[in-house]
């Protein structure tokens, strides 16, 4: 078969906002407010109990739940927030709004130049 076409005039956002949203691009810095990690954590730690994955499967059908426990327990208890944040903010970060999405981007120059 053929892959599914897309309509490229798709509004993706809030009916009342189509045609009066701001698209320009604007200079964006990721932040990491304490509440929201706290919240994060605290959300994480009490997460329903993740049902064990099938023997032998790897992550054949999906993602593996056993990997998954180990993801969970690292962003709760290990994950370096402020670290990564500043290593992040270290990119030049972008937003835009295409057809109704609020994209986010980087845009890096390569610094290498390549004999023509």
């Amino acid at each position: 078969g053929s892959p599914p076409q897309l309509d490229l005039n798709e509004w993706w956002g809030p009916k009342e906002l189509k045609g009066k949203t701001d698209t320009s691009i604007k200079p964006f810095e990721i932040r990491f407010a304490q509440e929201m990690i706290r919240d994060l954590k605290e959300r994480l730690k009490k997460h329903r109990e993740i049902v064990p994955p099938l023997e032998s499967v790897g992550f054949e059908y999906g993602f593996n739940s056993k990997q998954l426990d180990t993801w969970v327990k690292y962003w709760s208890e290990d994950y370096k927030f402020q670290e990564r944040e500043k290593f992040l903010n270290k990119f030049p970060h972008y937003k835009t709004n295409i057809q109704g999405l609020d994209i986010h981007f980087i845009r890096v120059k390569p610094q290498v130049s390549l004999p023509i």
